[in-house]
């Protein structure tokens, strides 16, 4: 049993888009596996203001096609026309029967059951389920016919331990995870999704949006604790600020009391809407 890991690296998607294409990937590929009857354990999908990340555990390095039979033309049609459809199934003619259904009498084939290696239809799975995104807004940029929500600068694809090889329009997918923080570009060649969470968060790059969402409860609750502050929180201002950080940090400001003499509307509306400050 293998493990499939998949990351497309962008410049920074908001929250709304990310959010949506996250589950969205997810449920794409989930069915596009399942149409291909790739069988598999788990699917996981994460997502940072720069990566949509989904992780698959326990696919099977083989998939098994079931014998079945194939309707061709119907009983008396040209050689031709009979000769097309066998070179279409690469079939014999001794391996032709006719058989009879409520349309008339047909010609038929039945294929014999066989495996196909599950690296070759997962490209094929992940290539219709990225083109497949539904975006809300889409740009393209540079000379590239490319639509993505944001720019989408790489594509981390891991079959097995080892790069799954495809192109989806300018991009070749690669083996290697890029962080940028500042001017600090760094690269690493990895094969599991443990070292890819490794140098994650080695360079402070928190990958599970739902860490991510505890960590800022949990420093919210403390300070609220020890100042005797009432817990009083957006949690839907709380999933934006989620997917806008990497590495949340919870910073304590003052500032002068008679700006509270303004409408609550002012100070709440300026506060989540303008600073997404809880």
């Amino acid at each position: 049993m293998s493990e499939f890991l998949l990351e497309l690296y962008s410049e920074e998607i908001p929250p709304f888009l990310q959010t949506s294409a996250r589950e969205e990937l997810k449920n794409l590929l989930s069915k596009t596996l399942q149409d291909e009857n790739i069988k598999y354990k788990s699917i996981f999908a994460y997502s940072t203001p720069t990566r949509l990340t989904v992780l698959i555990k326990d696919i099977a390095d083989k998939v098994k096609t079931p014998a079945k039979e194939i309707k061709g033309p119907k009983v008396g049609v040209l050689d031709d026309i009979l000769n097309k459809f066998l070179r279409a199934h690469d079939v014999s003619r001794k391996n032709v029967f006719e058989k009879e259904n409520d349309k008339g009498k047909f010609y038929f084939i039945k294929t014999k059951q066989h495996e196909i290696p599950t690296r070759d239809l997962l490209i094929k799975s992940t290539l219709n389920s990225i083109s497949s995104l539904n975006w809300k807004k889409s740009m393209k940029w540079s000379n590239n016919n490319l639509l993505w929500g944001r720019p989408l600068r790489s594509i981390l694809a891991i079959f097995n331990k080892k790069c799954l090889s495809f192109s989806y329009g300018h991009l070749k997918s690669t083996d290697t995870v890029i962080s940028e923080q500042g001017l600090i570009v760094k690269h690493k060649q990895i094969r599991t999704y443990n070292e890819y969470k490794l140098f994650l968060k080695n360079n402070n790059i928190i990958l599970n949006h739902e860490e991510r969402k505890k960590i800022i409860l949990h420093k919210f609750k403390a300070i609220c604790a020890t100042k005797n502050f009432a817990e009083i929180f957006n949690y839907k201002l709380l999933d934006e600020v989620t997917n806008i950080v990497e590495n949340p940090n919870i910073l304590i400001v003052d500032f002068k009391k008679n700006y509270l003499e303004m409408p609550s509307e002012i100070i709440i509306s300026t506060l989540q809407n303008h600073q997404k400050i809880n």
